[in-house]
C-alpha cells in the first residue's frame, strides 16, 4: 500500500515543550510506523530534509536564528515550502503568541494550545497573552521598556484556518523520576527511557496540608509574574512559597488537598501534570479561554478555576476545604482523565489517530 513519507526537523529533546512534542511520538513509534508511516528525524538540515510528502518542523529548532537569522530561515522554509507540504509545530508555551511571520510559508501551523477565538490573533495583545493583556488592562501592569511587547500576532486573516492545535506538554513524562529519565534520553538515545508515569497517589488519601503553592515569581516580564505575586499575597498567610527540592516537593504535594498552579509563561505548566500525578485537586485561573488537546481542563469536573482577577480565590479555597470530601471526586476525575492518556491502551491509539489525522489534513 502507499507508505507516507514524514521527516520531523528537530533539535531533540533539548528543552521540556520539545521534550513533549517528541515524547508520544517516540513512545509510540512502532504503533505509528504499522499504520504505513515512515518517520524519520533530521536534527540538522540536510539534502533529503525536504524530500517527503511531509515536513513537521519544531519551532525550537530555529530558537536562536530568531535572534539574527531570520531571512536565512524565512528562505529555508520559503524553499521547503517548494518542495513538499510543510506543518510549523510552535512549541512555545502561550496560547497568544506566533511566531515570526512563517505562515505565508507553511499550511499548516500546531500549537499546543490556541485561543479558542482565533480572531483574538488579529487583534494586539500586551505581552502577547491573553492574561499579560488582561493584567495591562484591568490593573495598569506594563513590562520595562526592553521586555514591552505589544503587537497584532497576525495581520492577514485569510491564514486564520492555518493556526491549529497538535498536542499539549501533558503527553511527557512528570513524575518524580521523569526529568532525570528525560535527561538521561538526550545522552543516551534509549528507547528503555520513555516512559510515562506509573505510581500515581490516591486522591482520597489522608492529606495533612489545606493549599500547596511554591511557585517561582522571577520573569523578566512584569505582567507574566503579577499573577503569581498577587497569589502568593493573597495566600502568605497560609503557606510557605520558599522553593524545597524535587522530593521534599513531591512528598509535599501528595500530602497537599488543593494545588494552586498558576500561569507561567503560558498557561499549561508542568505543575498542572504533576498534580495529577500526586492526586490533589488542581486549583487554577479559567482555562476557558484556549483550546487544547488532550483536553485536560474540564472546568468544575476535572479542575476549579477562578478569576483572573483573583477576586474569589479566598472564597474558592475556603469553601473547597469546609466542603473537602464533595471535591475529591474532581481530583479523582482529573487524575483519570489525565491517567487515560499516559497509562492506557486507549490512550495510546488516540494519540496515533490524532497524529494520522494531523499527518492527512
Amino acid at each position: 500500500g502507499f507508505v507516507i513519507k514524514v521527516n520531523i526537523l528537530t533539535l531533540g529533546p533539548d528543552s521540556y515543550n520539545a521534550r513533549a512534542f517528541l515524547h508520544p511520538i517516540t513512545f509510540n513509534l512502532d504503533l505509528i510506523c504499522r499504520r504505513k508511516i515512515d518517520l524519520v528525524f533530521h536534527y540538522e538540515v540536510g539534502k533529503s530534509t525536504g524530500e517527503c510528502d511531509l515536513l513537521i518542523i519544531d519551532s525550537k529548532f530555529f530558537k536562536t536564528w530568531y535572534l539574527n537569522r531570520l531571512g536565512e530561515m524565512y528562505n529555508l522554509l520559503e524553499s521547503f515550502n517548494k518542495s513538499t507540504k510543510v506543518f510549523y509545530f510552535d512549541t512555545t508555551d502561550s496560547s497568544g503568541y506566533l511566531l515570526g511571520d512563517v505562515l505565508p510559508f507553511v499550511q499548516g501551523y500546531f500549537k499546543h494550545q490556541i485561543l479558542r477565538n482565533k480572531r483574538d490573533y488579529l487583534k494586539p495583545l500586551y505581552g502577547r497573552r491573553p492574561f499579560t493583556h488582561f493584567y495591562y488592562e484591568h490593573f495598569g501592569i506594563k513590562d520595562s521598556a526592553k521586555n514591552e511587547e505589544f503587537v497584532t500576532q497576525l495581520e492577514d486573516k485569510s491564514h486564520l484556518d492555518k493556526i491549529k492545535v497538535f498536542w499539549n506538554t501533558g503527553l511527557a513524562n512528570y513524575s518524580f523520576s521523569g526529568d532525570m529519565l528525560g535527561k538521561l534520553y538526550k545522552r543516551l538515545p534509549f528507547k528503555i527511557f520513555v516512559r510515562y508515569p506509573r505510581v500515581f497517589n490516591e486522591p482520597e488519601k489522608s492529606r495533612s496540608i489545606d493549599v500547596q503553592c511554591r511557585v517561582n515569581t522571577n520573569y523578566s516580564k512584569e505582567t507574566v509574574s503579577y499573577q503569581r505575586k498577587q497569589i502568593c499575597n493573597i495566600l502568605s498567610s497560609k503557606l510557605q512559597t520558599n522553593k524545597l527540592n524535587r522530593y521534599s516537593f513531591f512528598k509535599e504535594m501528595a500530602n497537599s488537598k488543593i494545588i494552586v498552579s498558576p500561569f507561567g509563561l503560558g498557561e499549561i505548566t508542568l505543575k498542572d501534570f504533576e498534580v495529577f500525578i500526586t492526586g490533589g485537586l488542581l486549583l487554577k485561573p479559567n482555562m476557558n479561554h484556549l483550546e487544547t488537546w488532550p483536553d485536560f481542563y474540564k472546568k468544575d469536573k476535572t479542575y476549579i478555576g477562578f478569576n483572573w482577577n483573583l477576586n474569589d480565590l479566598e472564597e474558592t479555597i475556603q469553601n473547597i476545604l469546609e466542603n473537602y470530601t464533595n471535591y475529591i471526586s474532581i481530583a479523582k476525575q482529573g487524575q483519570e482523565n489525565y491517567r487515560h492518556y499516559v497509562n492506557s491502551e486507549e490512550g495510546r491509539n488516540e494519540f496515533v489517530e490524532r497524529f494520522l489525522s494531523i499527518i492527512e489534513a
